[in-house]
């Protein structure tokens, strides 16, 4: 698509600039920094912290450059003297009421306020009244409010509105008395607020769980990604010493800078009450008693060495490297043995485009219709959510919804399986409004295909697939390209797809389980078979391996301890099938090993 190209002159430099950007848009295009404080790329243009003026040729005044969309021909001036004044204004009127506080700030080193006031302010000011004070507001356990700092940049309130979904924040009062708040007393009861953290220019908002425990100057940062999300969000861990005490999402342009509170605050857990040593049950009082790696090993040597049926399986949570090593050692032993990862009844891995996400993010700005199929975004995939959130109030995205209703905003179709075939079948009464969409994205979540119905579901969504987009290559229907990016499988967790790349996915696993008895049960991280029964299986001897005292380590005869995702090398996979390398974060327990399959080789 060809986009028209207006030639714009900035301090006497001439670029061309896309159509529709702002004065702000074309002057970073130039490589020129405007400052501001209210805007934000990914909210809505609010223009009320004046910070960005600018001189336009013709013009009586200055121009918000967040606001002002640029024009052919047009002259714009961001170093004249009356920029400068203008600038040096507004920088005086914001720090009339702010606190003298910096040293005792979490913000400190972070803060736009204080660059910008070293640049673009000025070297003393001629306020001499008594600065104002706000009552903080208490809003949860993660965001700790200083409103005092507060500069009214309303970022908190448009994210709050725009992608978290839920008008919780406003501003109320006038001039000198504006606040920022819930006006009610109300807590921020959102997947994603801990973005407002990010958010905030100033020390308004900051982290609560972190509070006054390091400068950011003191951390050293790791680049990573969020595995409790099928999108693996780009993350930077800030680690001091052997702790994490914060976590930031690393900005990137192919996705926004949004990030789940699960992926920022969920660090804490990991570093308490770990398991530091091998367990056995005793037989005689039935107590968890401390034993040595070597005598471990030497019970699974023996276990493995005379048993013909062994189930192996993997959680959530395990990283590629433990799945591959489990894959390859464990298939080794001989007799029945059978590798789980999560319990499917009915899972098509023949090929990629049947399990992965296969659309790109970004293109949902240019989809207008989103069709979600037994998927809850707001619970599964949280930033994902927000995605759809900023469509939606941007008007250019139209959710629809099969299964239970997650958002208002979100029009649901029906909560029962008979709304889904009626749809699927064409008899449902928003049919018509799918087939009048120009462009449409099916978004199905991995959970379906744990029905036992989930065969004929399958068939009827690609029946549907095909009907919508039908393919003129009649040689290759055979080869799944009719169905590739049309249909999305949305993942909870990292690492799905790489068990589904290595077949760990058994779709007869449930049938072989209810029938079945097994010898030894190896439970890597995998705590769900406990959760929800299957089957009435037996197992004679359970061997589990985590890092944190699970329910799987509940009804487990040896216990091994291992490290978390955190602390090890390994390779994530997302939703999309694509790979990060990722480096260990930090060596918490030197007395884990990092899985039983890795030290068996040696063994057996």
């Amino acid at each position: 698509m060809n986009i028209l190209k207006l030639k714009v002159s900035i301090d006497d430099k001439e670029i061309k600039v896309p159509q529709g950007y702002t004065v702000l848009q074309a002057c970073e295009l130039a490589g020129i920094f405007i400052p501001r404080f209210c805007y934000h790329a990914d909210l809505s243009v609010a223009g009320n912290c004046r910070m960005c003026l600018v001189a336009v040729a013709g013009s009586p005044k200055l121009v918000a450059s967040c606001m002002m969309p640029v024009s052919d021909n047009m002259h714009i001036f961001t170093d004249s003297q009356s920029v400068r004044k203008a600038q040096q204004g507004v920088m005086e009127h914001l720090l009339i009421n702010h606190p003298l506080d910096c040293p005792i700030c979490d913000q400190g080193g972070e803060c736009d306020l204080q660059d910008q006031a070293q640049y673009f302010g000025t070297t003393h000011g001629r306020f001499l009244g008594i600065k104002r004070a706000v009552e903080d507001k208490d809003i949860g356990p993660f965001i700790k409010t200083v409103m005092t700092r507060c500069i009214h940049c309303t970022r908190c309130i448009r994210f709050a509105s725009e992608i978290a979904g839920i008008s919780i924040l406003g501003t109320f009062g006038r001039g000198r008395a504006t606040e920022v708040g819930t006006y009610v007393e109300k807590l921020f009861r959102s997947e994603i607020s801990g973005n407002v953290i990010d958010l905030c220019p100033v020390g308004a908002l900051t982290s609560k769980p972190s509070a006054f425990s390091a400068r950011s100057w003191e951390s050293k940062k790791i680049n990573s990604v969020d595995f409790f999300d099928g999108m693996c969000c780009p993350l930077t861990y800030e680690v001091r010493g052997v702790e994490i005490f914060r976590v930031l999402p690393l900005k990137r342009t192919s996705q926004s800078n949004w990030i789940s509170d699960k992926a920022r605050f969920a660090f804490d857990g990991v570093a308490f009450q770990r398991l530091s040593t091998p367990l056995l049950l005793s037989n005689v009082n039935m107590r968890l008693e401390q034993m040595n790696w070597s005598t471990a090993f030497q019970l699974a040597k023996i276990d493995l060495a005379f048993s013909t049926k062994n189930l192996f399986c993997l959680g959530n949570l395990v990283d590629v490297y433990s799945m591959s090593m489990t894959y390859t050692n464990f298939l080794k032993q001989g007799g029945a043995c059978w590798i789980l990862h999560f319990p499917f009844f009915w899972l098509n891995i023949d090929f990629r485009s049947k399990f992965l996400y296969n659309d790109r993010y970004e293109n949902l700005k240019d989809k207008e219709v989103c069709l979600l199929i037994n998927c809850n975004p707001k619970k599964e995939g949280a930033v994902f959510y927000g995605y759809l959130k900023q469509r939606i109030t941007e008007g250019s995205l139209t959710v629809y919804q099969v299964g239970s209703q997650c958002d208002t905003s979100f029009i649901s179709l029906g909560s029962s399986v008979y709304s889904l075939v009626c749809l699927l079948e064409g008899r449902h009464a928003f049919c018509k409004a799918i087939l009048s969409a120009k462009t449409l994205t099916i978004v199905k979540g991995l959970s379906l295909n744990q029905r036992q119905d989930s065969f004929n579901i399958d068939f009827l969504i690609d029946k549907m697939i095909n009907t919508l987009f039908p393919s003129n290559q009649e040689q290759f229907k055979y080869l799944d390209l009719n169905v590739k990016e049309k249909c999305n499988v949305f993942h909870s967790y990292s690492n799905t797809a790489s068990a589904m790349d290595m077949a760990i996915h058994n779709p007869f696993s449930n049938m072989i389980l209810g029938k079945t008895f097994f010898d030894n049960g190896f439970f890597t991280g995998f705590d769900s078979f406990f959760t929800k029964p299957l089957s009435n299986m037996v197992l004679s001897n359970i061997y589990y391996t985590g890092h944190h005292y699970d329910v799987g380590a509940s009804v487990a005869r040896v216990i091994l301890p291992s490290p978390s995702f955190f602390e090890k090398k390994s390779i994530a996979l997302d939703m999309q099938g694509s790979a990060f390398k990722l480096e260990a974060i930090y060596n918490f327990s030197k007395s884990s090993k990092e899985t039983i399959a890795s030290s068996l080789p040696f063994l057996v």
